[in-house]
């Protein structure tokens, strides 16, 4: 296994290989199986996998750092997109986010809002409990609904 991962390392350095393998060992010795492929999933879901495939507690897990929001199902109801946006901070005023909206900036659970008015509603959270927004590559805010 050893000689494999060195021939690996070797031939495609970009991938990291040992690293992921010294990485998947040590979780599995020191929490085991299960958490070691909660952590594997989670980790997709923070560097580019989807959130469709992601359970809550996974997304709260992964965004555990990320400033959340608190809204309750009923506000969620009244609000637009351009309204949560700012709602949560992600953009500092309704002008900044149909700005952010318009040049295709924002993202709603991994997909890109395209419709400043559009209003937002419990279908468009995640097993009806979070809304994971992102503004560019990077900025995060997590929406958990208070039912």
């Amino acid at each position: 296994m050893i000689d494999a991962l060195e021939k690996t390392v070797a031939e495609a350095p970009e991938k990291r290989e040992a690293q992921r393998t010294l990485a998947r060992e040590v979780t599995t010795m020191v929490h085991g199986v299960d958490e070691l492929a909660r952590a594997e999933r989670a980790s997709k879901v923070l560097f580019g996998g989807s959130l469709a495939d992601a359970s809550v507690e996974e997304i709260l897990m992964v965004f555990d750092d990320v400033p959340a929001t608190e809204v309750g199902a009923d506000e969620l109801a009244g609000l637009t997109t351009t309204g949560l946006v700012t709602h949560t901070g992600l953009a500092a005023s309704k002008g900044e986010a149909t700005r952010l909206i318009k040049q295709g900036g924002i993202y709603l659970n991994d997909r890109r809002v395209t419709d400043e008015r559009a209003a937002v509603s419990l279908a468009d959270a995640i097993d009806g409990r979070v809304i994971v927004l992102r503004k560019g590559q990077r900025d995060r805010r997590l929406v958990k609904i208070i039912k």
